[in-house]
């Protein structure tokens, strides 16, 4: 087989990014959004809107002059559009911790991305050319979760962060009342308003409702005893003694976990589902907007930490992926549909990682006359390097898809690329 070799590009890229400002983490590499790959694009800029006014003012870059513009990229989650992440419990027990009801954690995962490119024959066939406009969505079923060592540091924080607030509480209501009887009126109040808001609200804590509630019980039972014992006013310096002891104790829980690389990097088994749909604008006109193909596909992936310290991180990772495409055969996109099955494998040591990748596609049909054989194929391998929390460097080198059918014949080319990626506006918001 003849093999032509090109150099793709060596490019500075400046990736939009916003961050959460919570606890100290590294985000872990993602794969590609559903409407970037049906485009055949991986955008260098990608908005992530965090709420329905960055949505907006994001979504009116895509138009200029009542034109869909080519090469937008957006991706976001709905859901931290109605829960924003300002309570800071919620967002470290909902982005470290999946619900354990799998619907309920896809709903939360639930990302949708837009794209823009300018089109060509080679991914949209016989269409005339102008903007494909691409738009899917992704959400995991399954994830996986923190080392055994690591979960543990966080069932312990978990603790203190959910005492401190009937602490807090506890304060708030004994500086209202004047009598014992009233604190400990109080303090079943506390009690019943934890056990509501477990039950509304079950990601707040991921103790496990019983032995949450058992927890707070137990320094309920505590503060109870000392409203009997000393009265009102010892109950009162004892609250605000534990809130002091258990502030300073988060802290250094928080510390801990911090200090570790990747404290929070899921291992186990995961699972994502993904869906999308490009169409064309062909001629860059409204009217002419054309459907081009859609797809659907899993993403099972299995992640083992192999760390032997907390100053390093080790992760191994392998990612397979089933993916179906439906091209529109009757504009002449393509004759054909296609299955892609694809294996990943991944090494991640501290700033560097690398990976290889292979995905085999196969044609449902082709033009016999034109193309010999019903399959073609992907091989690549990834290196990336970590200079610094904005600077990283990223280089690929191997051989793609022949385009669609019409092309699995020809000879396979060669690509590389290499970039630099410098990341803007990453900081608490």
């Amino acid at each position: 087989m003849k093999v032509r070799t090109r150099i793709i590009y060596l490019a500075i890229m400046i990736p939009v990014c916003y961050a959460y400002g919570q606890p100290d983490f590294e985000s872990l590499n993602l794969t590609s959004a559903p409407s970037f790959i049906l485009l055949g694009v991986e955008p260098e800029n990608v908005t992530r809107p965090t709420s329905p006014k960055q949505f907006v003012g994001g979504l009116q870059n895509a138009f200029i002059n009542g034109k869909v513009q080519p090469n937008f990229a957006m991706e976001f989650t709905p859901y931290y559009f109605k829960n924003p992440e300002t309570n800071e419990g919620r967002f470290k027990s909902e982005i470290v911790f999946p619900d354990s009801n799998i619907f309920r954690n896809a709903y939360k995962t639930l990302s949708v991305s837009i794209g823009t490119s300018e089109s060509d024959t080679t991914i949209f066939g016989n269409l005339d050319p102008g903007t494909g406009l691409g738009f899917g969505v992704r959400f995991t079923l399954i994830e996986g979760k923190p080392k055994l060592e690591r979960f543990r540091d966080l069932l312990e924080w978990n603790e203190v962060f959910i005492k401190l607030g009937a602490l807090r509480e506890a304060s708030t209501t004994f500086a209202l009342v004047e009598t014992p009887e009233g604190a400990l009126h109080q303090t079943e109040t506390i009690d019943a308003n934890f056990k509501k808001h477990l039950a509304t609200y079950p990601s707040y804590n991921f103790l496990g409702g019983q032995r949450g509630e058992q927890a707070i019980r137990i320094l309920l039972s505590e503060i109870e005893n000392e409203i009997k014992e000393n009265g009102l006013p010892a109950a009162r310096e004892f609250v605000e003694r534990k809130i002091t002891e258990y502030d300073s104790l988060e802290r250094l829980i928080l510390q801990k976990i911090n200090d570790k690389k990747y404290p929070f990097a899921k291992q186990g088994f995961m699972l994502e589902v993904a869906m999308g749909e490009a169409l064309v604008f062909q001629n860059n006109h409204w009217n002419e907007a054309t459907h081009a193909k859609s797809a659907i596909w899993l993403t099972p992936s299995y992640r083992w930490d192999v760390s032997k310290d907390n100053k390093a991180i080790s992760l191994v990772d392998i990612v397979g992926v089933l993916r179906f495409t439906f091209n529109n055969k009757e504009d002449s996109v393509d004759v054909s549909d296609y299955v892609d099955v694809g294996l990943k494998t991944k090494y991640m040591h501290n700033r560097w990682s690398f990976s290889m990748e292979g995905v085999y596609r196969y044609a449902s049909d082709v033009n016999t006359e034109e193309v010999r054989r019903k399959y073609t194929y992907r091989i690549s391998g990834t290196l990336d390097y970590k200079i610094n929390d904005l600077i990283s460097f990223k280089a690929t080198f191997g051989t793609s898809f022949n385009g669609n059918t019409a092309t699995y014949s020809d000879p396979k080319e060669i690509f590389a690329l290499g970039g630099i990626n410098i990341g803007l506006f990453n900081g608490t918001k």
